[in-house]
């Protein structure tokens, strides 16, 4: 988060607002979460299926993220609710 931001209800209903008119409410995640990094390879591709394996309990391989510090964010996530 930039400075004097902080991650709450109101900012994760702005988000969910400004993806549902710039595209459509099909896309709006049902969870956001606040994260310090997105892991990445060795060539700056973003790796979105460990992140999914790793909310999910699954075995993954952290061998070829850049960034594994930031792995621990999506760890232990409660499960949740469909809000819609």
């Amino acid at each position: 988060m930039k400075e004097g931001y902080s991650f709450n209800e109101e900012l994760i209903r702005n988000i969910r607002l400004h993806i549902e008119k710039e595209l459509s409410f099909g896309h709006v995640p049902g969870l956001i979460l606040e994260a310090s990094d997105i892991p990445y390879n060795l060539t700056g591709k973003k790796m979105e299926i460990i992140v999914k394996k790793i909310i999910n309990n699954m075995p993954y391989n952290a061998e070829t993220v850049v960034n594994r510090a930031c792995l621990k964010d999506f760890q232990n996530v409660p499960p949740y609710e469909d809000q819609f």
